[in-house]
């Protein structure tokens, strides 16, 4: 899954990334699963 790598990877200010971690996984998880799905 590179696009999941790549996308991970630009995520913006990682103190922010920090304190949004949970929500933050759990939305980039859903969009990933959707857009896999959609294919």
């Amino acid at each position: 899954m590179t696009l999941a790598h790549e996308g991970f990877d630009r995520l913006p200010d990682e103190e922010a990334q920090r304190s949004g971690y949970d929500q933050g996984w759990a939305d980039l998880f859903g969009k990933l699963k959707a857009y896999v799905e959609k294919r």
